[in-house]
This record gives C-alpha cells, sequence and structure tokens, in this order.
C-alpha cells in the first residue's frame, strides 16, 4: 500500500480537461482570426490614430466656456422660445413642451399654463422640475453637438396680487403677444421657474455648470 501510494501521480487536470481547455483556446484563436480577415483596417489610419488622438485631446482640454455669454446664450436662450418641461407625475417622470419667457432680472423663467395640463398639477403638488432648452438643428451638425442647457429649479406659482406679477406678465406677453386673451382665462396661470443650477452643453467637450447667480449674472449681461 505504501508503494502504491508513493507511485501515484498528482496532475492540475484530467486528460478530458485538457482537451476541453485546448478546444477553447483554439475557438478563441479561430475568432480572432476571422476579425482580422472581415474587419478591415486601413494601416495608415491606425499608424495615425494615436498622433489624432492627442490632436483631439489638446484641442478638447481644458474646455474653452468663456464664450458662452455672448456667443452662445443669447442664440439659444434669446431666440428659442419653447422648452421640455420634466415634472414628477404620481412619481414618475413626466415631460412636456411649454413656451417660456425670461424675466429681466434674476435666473427666472417664465412659463403661462392652463389647470388642466398636467403639468401645473405636478408643479402645484412637488415644484422641483428640470426644464430642457435645445438651439435647433444646423446642417453638419451631429446631434449629439447641438448647443442645449438644463434647468434644475423650482416651480413657483405667481398670483395676480404679488409684486412680480405685472413684471412678469409683461416679459410673457412682450415674448408672445399672441397670448394676451389666455390672461383672460381664469384657469391659466403664471409659474416662474427659479433656477439652482444649469448645465450648458455646447457641443462636444464643451460643458459647463453654472449656479443660480452665474445665470442670471448671464441673464443681466
Amino acid at each position: 500500500m505504501a508503494e502504491l501510494a508513493h507511485d501515484r501521480i498528482w496532475r492540475r487536470f484530467t486528460p478530458s480537461q485538457k482537451l476541453a481547455r485546448f478546444t477553447v483556446y483554439l475557438v478563441i484563436v479561430a475568432a480572432i482570426v476571422a476579425s482580422i480577415r472581415t474587419v478591415e483596417v486601413i494601416p495608415e489610419f491606425l499608424a495615425d490614430a494615436p498622433e489624432q488622438i492627442a490632436d483631439l485631446l489638446t484641442r478638447m482640454w481644458p474646455p474653452d466656456t468663456a464664450y458662452y455669454p455672448k456667443g452662445v446664450h443669447a442664440a439659444l436662450i434669446e431666440t428659442i422660445h419653447i422648452a421640455s418641461l420634466g415634472t414628477l407625475h404620481d412619481g414618475e417622470p413626466h415631460v412636456s413642451m411649454v413656451p417660456f419667457s425670461l424675466l429681466p432680472r434674476g435666473p427666472d423663467f417664465v412659463i403661462h399654463v392652463s389647470a388642466l395640463a398636467a403639468h401645473t398639477g405636478d408643479m402645484l403638488a412637488n415644484p422641483k422640475v428640470s426644464l430642457l432648452v435645445i438651439a435647433i438643428e444646423s446642417e453638419g451638425v451631429p446631434p449629439q453637438a447641438v448647443a442645449r442647457i438644463t434647468v434644475q429649479g423650482e416651480a413657483l406659482r405667481i398670483p395676480h396680487e404679488a409684486a412680480i406679477y405685472p413684471e412678469a406678465r409683461e416679459a410673457y406677453l412682450r415674448r408672445f403677444p399672441d397670448s394676451a386673451q389666455m390672461f383672460e382665462l381664469s384657469d391659466f396661470s403664471l409659474f416662474a421657474i427659479r433656477a439652482r443650477t444649469c448645465r450648458f452643453v455646447g457641443g462636444f467637450a464643451q460643458a459647463r455648470s453654472l449656479t443660480a447667480d452665474g445665470l442670471a449674472t448671464i441673464l443681466a449681461g
């Protein structure tokens, strides 16, 4: 018995396990070879890739956001009149379309909405909202590079007796003069969306976060 125990040789894998491992390796190698033969790789582009990546990173960083206040803000905020409004509807995300205006002072977006609209009830139940303004698509600009600004803030209903109501009404009608008759309807109300934070994206690697004070400075500028 001692001799039999001494003659036993320990092996890490059994012959069947070795065969299975060899089969797996063979399949992997075959897949790699097939991929190389079917994928069209242009050697010149491959050799030039490090230089192109270095050039891209050089132009991407640090992001140049100094152009936003004068070069982008007016074109985006002041010429686009429609925004996507995000609210919570019965605990679920809900997005709708709203025309908007801006108060001359302060980072407040003004909307005029009907009590029959779902987003109006949502704002009264939970004032936390988000507003998305997207620039008009232009030829040659990828969709991901279209300028946009996302505002996270609080929706506040502006009652008729509020001191800010005349200013908000005037700001809205200045942009939408055809909406004057809607102010005669009792179920319509003005809301001010007071920004807490903003996120501006001007294109690839051109993003900037703004505080409410930063946005107010730009709006006043």
